[in-house]
């Protein structure tokens, strides 16, 4: 048996009897362990976690002005995001973050997740943070709008940047389930912001002046009981689109790529002499719908009317009284025009179906123009349905559909007809169509060709449509949609809008 001694303490220290001490020898070893691991990682650490003190360094931002689009005091917008790029191999140190009009500034800043001003910021090489920026202008007892500016500064190894800020704050009246019980004649002088319904009291007749804009909150919309009048001019029309005034895309506004972005305008069954004249109705559920009438009355003349970009129909009519004098009525998921029963007239009217919004598409079984005197499985009388000078056409092969059956059977009176009109479907003249032009491309002047979803329904040169129209009744309309004389050249054109050659200055 040896004669080494053992002992082992608490430690679990181990000694020999020959009189070396191995827990020395491993504390050495655990020693240069370490240091061969620390020099390990220095070695291999990346140039992105050297924070560089190089004062030549810059930093990069997606956008070097960040621009809101007129946005409504007391209302907060949307948020603008931002992308802040360091693009140097080495990692920096932002030494201070901060919005130049401090407490007192409209904006809002938001950077990598911080709200407000940031100090010492690091920022990895090749590596990017998000900043966002929103801001809620204060009321400005103002009619027109006010800009409001800002910046934000950024210091990096003594490097001073800005990033712009800009805005224009708009004053709004905004009303909110609000009922025009008694006559009322709106200015237009701001715009009204509107929530939930907008109602027409039965007794009350509500004029609306040349520059009367109504912005429509989601899910906002006009019901008329008694009488509106809305006349605004050529130059300055009257407006009622939805209060998204910002970008979908950095190429995209709300205002032209969605539709459904409020309910419409809805018009009662005893609501009549309703006057719409140069109005523009836009990104709606529904454009105008008139309720079921009686056809002993006026309902409403349109004159100089755009509805556009709508998620159901864009004018819908049930046994009404209704002259459409210069309209486009254009872009409806569903029917640009459907009419049921009742008494219409239509000149120099251009009714096209191209429609194409973000993420949706036509419905199945949509329309350009659907005309029939069946409603709820029994007749409504279509006593007179006049297409004059018209362009009815649109992206499907059969976008007008006429409809008088019912239970197999042909429903009279069924009265209807299109003289000197363009009409892009399949067919040939009789006695409801007289001096038609069948199946042709007007070609129009632009149908989202960039893919910013902007539609114009002017014609080209080109088309068919110019000079085409019937001269002897566009006496009683000499001017086009937005003014120009139907006379001036070698004689009116088809639809709403007269070609006319473009200035080279």
């Amino acid at each position: 048996m040896m004669n080494d001694k053992v002992t082992e303490s608490v430690g679990r220290s181990i000694t020999w009897s020959h009189g070396r001490s191995i827990t020395r020898s491993l504390v050495h070893c655990y020693i240069l362990l370490v240091i061969l691991a620390g020099c390990v990682l220095f070695s291999c650490k990346d140039d992105n976690d050297v924070i560089s003190t190089n004062s030549s360094i810059k930093l990069a931002f997606s956008k070097d002005t960040v621009r809101f689009d007129t946005v409504f005091t007391t209302i907060k917008t949307a948020t603008k995001r931002i992308l802040i790029h360091n693009e140097d191999k080495n990692a920096i140190n932002i030494e201070s973050i901060q919005l130049m009009g401090g407490r007192g500034s409209f904006f809002r800043i938001n950077v990598d997740g911080y709200s407000g001003d940031q100090t010492n910021v690091h920022l990895r090489g090749q590596d990017s943070m998000y900043m966002f920026v929103e801001l809620t202008v204060d009321p400005q007892n103002r009619d027109n709008p006010v800009f409001i500016e800002d910046s934000i500064r950024f210091v990096t190894n003594g490097n001073t940047q800005y990033l712009r800020l800009e805005a224009y704050g708009q004053d709004v009246y905004i009303w909110n389930k609000k009922t025009l019980a008694k006559d009322t004649t709106i200015l237009g002088e701001r715009p009204l912001l509107i929530y939930d319904t907008l109602t027409i009291g039965s007794q009350a007749h509500v004029t609306m002046n040349p520059g009367t804009k109504l912005f429509f909150h989601k899910g906002a919309s006009v019901y008329v009981k008694g009488q509106l009048s809305a006349v605004g001019s050529i130059d300055n029309p009257v407006v009622f689109r939805g209060d998204r005034t910002d970008r979908l895309f950095s190429d995209v506004l709300y205002d032209n790529g969605v539709t459904g972005q409020w309910n419409g305008i809805t018009v009662d069954s005893l609501s009549f002499n309703n006057v719409f004249e140069n109005v523009r109705v836009r990104n709606s559920f529904h454009g105008i719908l008139f309720k079921q009438s009686l056809p002993q009355q006026k309902k409403a003349t349109l004159t100089n009317v755009i509805v556009h970009n709508v998620n159901e129909n864009g004018v819908t009519a049930t046994n009404c009284i209704i002259d459409f004098l210069n309209c486009q009525i254009s872009n409806a998921k569903q029917m640009c025009v459907q009419l049921v029963g009742g008494q219409y007239t239509f000149l120099h009217c251009t009714i096209a179906n191209y429609f194409n919004a973000v993420n949706e598409s036509r419905a199945s079984g949509s329309k350009a123009l659907y005309i029939s005197n069946i409603f709820n499985k029994s007749v409504l009388p279509l006593d007179r349905c006049d297409f004059t000078n018209c362009i009815i056409s649109g992206s499907n092969n059969s976008d007008v559909e006429l409809s008088n059956k019912l239970n197999g059977n042909a429903q009279t009176p069924f009265n209807h007809l299109f003289t000197n009109c363009l009409i892009r479907v399949n067919g040939s003249d009789d006695q409801n169509f007289v001096d038609t032009i069948w199946n042709k491309d007007p070609k129009f002047a632009n149908l989202n060709t960039n893919g910013d979803y902007v539609y114009s329904f002017e014609l080209d040169s080109t088309s068919v449509a110019v000079n085409a129209a019937a001269r002897a009744y566009s006496t009683s309309l000499l001017l086009d949609l937005k003014g120009v004389s139907r006379l001036s050249d070698d004689g009116p054109d088809i639809g709403c809008y007269e070609w006319k050659k473009k200035s080279t200055k």
